[in-house]
């Protein structure tokens, strides 16, 4: 009989990941929080306050990237998971897979771990995404996927600064 990759994954003889090993779950800074806080219903203003309470716990989780991970690869069409709402997973999973589609992961993971500070700089001086793909090398769909990262993570911190008032 073969075991499936989590469940090889549990008993030690196959990759280790976010997907197959849950252990992060015990380091998540909502463990001890209400779940329903992480499932709105409907788009309401209510519902859009208690997403952004949420994305506020998020914002604070060590474990947030594997949460997010873990939802964007298992597919999870309901709630707040890793800081982003189904809407927003959903809109990184096309952008993902678009990005892969031309081999450009690589270049937008590069710029916001190696070349961020590039980056910053040609953004302050107010070039335009062009400009700045050219200035570092890569092309105008890497700089706009950057630049929609950097909007998440905005939206992510003014969400967690809001609750935090």
């Amino acid at each position: 009989m073969t075991a499936t990759v989590t469940e090889s994954a549990a008993l030690g003889d196959g990759p280790r990941n976010a997907i197959t090993d849950l252990s992060w779950r015990h380091e998540s800074a909502c463990r001890w929080i209400d779940p329903d806080l992480f499932w709105p219903q409907g788009e309401s203003a209510p519902a859009r306050r208690q997403a952004e309470e949420a994305k506020a716990v998020c914002a604070k989780c060590p474990v947030r990237a594997q949460c997010l991970e873990w939802a964007v690869e298992t597919r999870q069409d309901f709630g707040v998971w890793g800081g982003m709402s189904e809407r927003e997973r959903r809109a990184l999973h096309r952008r993902k897979v678009r990005s892969y589609g031309r081999g450009e992961v690589s270049a937008v993971e590069q710029i916001l771990t190696e070349r961020m500070d590039l980056f910053e700089a040609a953004q302050a001086k107010g070039l335009p995404p062009g400009q700045i793909a050219w200035e570092l090398g890569t092309n105008v769909q890497t700089v706009n996927n950057v630049l929609a990262i950097l909007a998440d993570r905005a939206r992510l911190d003014a969400a967690s600064e809001k609750v935090a008032v």
